[in-house]
């Protein structure tokens, strides 16, 4: 495994960060980001950490913007501790999928090839996460040789059933004043979520498609998906202000919803 001996503009704390690639077939690879846990726990088995959506990055995400040990500083030009990771409990390995996703790239293996191990993230997980902890399980049934010693899964904010997940959000704009009853009658009336498959020429029918459009256009970027009484940032004042070298931190409720925005910026240093 190759380790990352230093990380651009982060203050010399006490973790250590390590990345590799695993090679999956002769095209394509997977990069991991490895973070030792920073204190003795009773947890001391890596936790593999998966993107959601497909094409999402793990490392970009789930390592830096939410539960990894460092945060992008509110200037996008270095990284500061978690307080609040993961690792203070476990060791993380997070891991970007599908292939393709990521940076990097290693010709030499893993050592982290033994051991306890959980998975755990979000969205899609709710159905890939189950799937691949299975296909472990079966595969220890089957075989003579090495066996994953899979302890538990975490699934949080999961996709697990389409028609009653996506009818949900239109529900929730509704019940909470985001959009008129026109719209939400309209979506219920015109929309059959047991037929549903998520955006698509396929869909039920083109009036339902035009009435749940029209939550997303009222919505918009404007409000958080995850927690609607969040503040928001603006993408033009938050963009300036990171190319001024002005702090473009936004605090709401004990967020910074402007993070994702600093990730970007501080990914995309030369």
């Amino acid at each position: 495994m190759d380790t990352v001996k230093t990380v651009h503009n982060l203050l010399k704390e006490q973790d250590k960060e390590v990345e590799a690639l695993a090679k999956v077939d002769i095209q394509a690879t997977v990069l991991k980001s490895f973070k030792e846990r920073m204190a003795k726990s009773a947890i001391t088995h890596p936790v593999y950490g998966l993107c959601s959506g497909p094409g999402c990055s793990s490392i970009g995400g789930g390592a830096f913007t939410e539960l990894g040990p460092f945060f992008p500083k509110g200037h996008g030009r270095g990284l500061g501790i978690n307080s609040k990771s993961w690792n203070k409990a476990s060791n993380l390995l997070f891991i970007e999928s599908p292939a393709g996703v990521g940076w990097s790239y290693s010709n030499t293996t893993s050592d982290y090839n033994c051991g306890d191990a959980s998975t755990a993230r979000d969205i899609y997980a709710g159905h890939y996460i189950p799937q691949l902890a299975i296909a472990l399980l079966d595969h220890n049934e089957q075989s003579r040789g090495y066996k994953f010693n899979i302890k538990g899964v975490v699934i949080g904010n999961r996709l697990l059933k389409l028609d009653r997940d996506a009818p949900a959000v239109y529900e929730y704009f509704w019940s909470h004043g985001m959009i008129s009853d026109e719209i939400g009658l309209a979506i219920f009336n015109e929309c059959d979520f047991e037929d549903y498959t998520l955006d698509g020429k396929h869909n039920v029918s083109a009036t339902c498609n035009e009435a749940m459009n029209k939550p997303n256009d009222i919505v918009g970027e404007y409000v958080n998906n995850y927690d609607v009484i969040l503040d928001v940032c603006y993408p033009s004042i938050v963009e300036q202000e990171l190319r001024l070298r002005k702090i473009a931190t936004k605090i709401s409720v004990g967020v910074d919803v402007c993070m994702i925005y600093e990730r970007n910026f501080y990914f995309n240093l030369p």
